[in-house]
């Protein structure tokens, strides 16, 4: 029992110094890599005891991760075998200024707005909390309506240092816009789907990064008279600060906040996606060369599992690795990585039924900020199968329609219930969206039970038999008396 105290004690101290190391001083912090039998139990230990994860490779059975002089103890007392890849003052000098910094992403999503104005919509949707815009652009055939479709939302840089993630979500936004009205399938898709791209959800903290801090991971929140940041992706409403998926101390990396989107940037997050309601949505990592849906906390599954690895599995089948042999790992986080809370996907998909996923880009030999000219081309380039077979599933099996008041046709807000996926994890209602009254619900091809409902109105049950394609099933509740 005294053994296990002082191993605790240690790796507080850890979180301590690796979080000031990183932001004040670097010269004692390293990146380690940890070869391990079991990955998911090592990082979960490794995560508790505030290791700065950075990333995994599921082939060689390591993970990475930063720290310092006493990390490096606690390894050898508990007999992990590691090495040192690289020291910070390697990383400090790399050159990172090809990559968009937020100011001239900002300029980015302005110049693509003035190209393309009937097909963009540019939105700010909140401030961080050193005042730099938070901006989303919609890229659509009648941008500045709001039209009867679904939407679909691309995002990047929860995490700071995670340069390519941007990078990616802009190829993403000029691939569609530059490709409309000649390339038939783009056309496609802008004509029938709302797109949203929020390329730098974490801006402050990415400009700590271009200033040098090349390790920075959190938001830029003061804790004490300290800038210790909270980190954006443990800070969502759902299953915040639960099943130690998160850390409850400022020092730590997965400092989850004093509150459910306490952070201007998560919050910002939080209020677009309540209001354009993403039927799909990819949220873009570094690094490890894996796509992961919900749920984060361990143990936890969703109950539209099987759809969500139906299309996990799909789009790892068509994404390459760095190598160019493989093929991106799909999976829950808790199963192939650790597990998280509070993350963006699981709160997607819990409160608004977005199929959510994660793309962690790259492997580890490129890390977080990979040469711009070796892998910049390459890396956007092997996103692309993904990101178009996410917009195609749009066509795939799916309920999809709307429910309106049988007495004056006006839209209605209700439940839509199908049977077979049971809500198990306190997740509200599917519901359909108030200006429309329209549901879109991804299903596998078969036979579902779906109940309609609506306070004060009589309830509707339908039998259902989904193919490949999409199932429209309009329906009008009556009202109660």
């Amino acid at each position: 029992m005294k053994r296990f105290t002082t191993l605790l004690v240690i790796g507080v101290l850890i979180a301590g110094t690796v979080s000031s190391t990183i932001d004040d001083g670097h010269e004692q912090t390293y990146l380690i890599r940890v070869t391990a039998k079991d990955l998911p139990a090592t990082a979960t230990m490794l995560q508790r005891l505030d290791f700065d994860l950075t990333g995994v490779d599921p082939e060689a059975s390591t993970l990475d991760a930063i720290t310092d002089d006493a990390g490096l103890t606690l390894l050898e007392q508990r007999g992990i075998p590691y090495i040192i890849v690289t020291e910070y003052s390697a990383i400090s000098s790399k050159d990172i200024s090809q990559y968009l910094d937020p100011k001239e992403g900002e300029q980015k999503l302005k110049q693509l707005a003035h190209t393309y104005p009937t097909l963009t919509n540019l939105v700010q949707v909140g401030l961080s909390l050193e005042k730099r815009p938070i901006l989303a652009l919609k890229i659509s055939d009648n941008a500045a309506l709001r039209e009867d479709e679904p939407s679909v939302l691309f995002n990047g840089m929860h995490h700071a240092r995670e340069v390519m993630t941007a990078e990616v979500v802009f190829d993403t936004a000029e691939f569609l816009l530059s490709r409309y009205g000649k390339d038939p399938k783009v056309t496609q898709w802008v004509d029938s789907i709302e797109i949203w791209i929020m390329p730098h959800v974490n801006p402050d903290g990415n400009q700590a990064v271009f200033d040098g801090n090349r390790w920075w991971r959190k938001n830029r929140r003061v804790v004490s008279e300290k800038i210790t940041g909270v980190d954006l992706n443990r800070n969502y409403p759902f299953w915040w600060a639960a099943c130690g998926g998160s850390s409850s101390s400022p020092n730590s990396e997965t400092y989850h906040g004093t509150g459910p989107a306490s952070e201007p940037e998560a919050s910002a997050v939080v209020t677009l996606a309540r209001e354009i309601r993403p039927v799909l949505d990819i949220s873009y990592h570094s690094y490890s060369e894996l796509i992961l849906y919900p749920y984060g906390c361990q143990g936890k599954k969703s109950g539209e599992h099987a759809m969500l690895k139906d299309l996990g599995d799909a789009m790892s089948a068509v994404t390459v690795t760095d190598s160019g042999t493989g093929r991106y790992r799909s999976g829950l986080p808790w199963e192939i990585l650790y597990g998280v809370a509070g993350d963006d996907l699981s709160w997607m998909h819990a409160e608004l039924g977005t199929l959510a996923y994660v793309f962690e880009l790259n492997g580890s030999s490129q890390g977080f900020q990979p040469d711009y000219d070796k892998w910049r081309t390459s890396t956007i380039e092997r996103m692309r199968p993904a990101w178009s077979l996410m917009l195609d599933r749009l066509d795939g099996p799916m309920l999809t329609g709307h429910v309106t008041d049988a007495s004056n046709g006006k839209p209605l807000v209700a439940a839509v219930t199908i049977s077979a996926f049971a809500l198990t994890n306190a997740e509200p209602a599917r519901t359909t969206e108030p200006r429309f009254g329209r549901y879109f619900r991804p299903v596998l091809p078969g036979t579902y039970e779906v109940i309609f409902s609506a306070p004060g109105y009589l309830p509707v049950t339908k039998q259902v038999a989904v193919g490949k394609t999409p199932l429209l099933l309009d329906i009008s509740l009556q009202p109660q008396g």
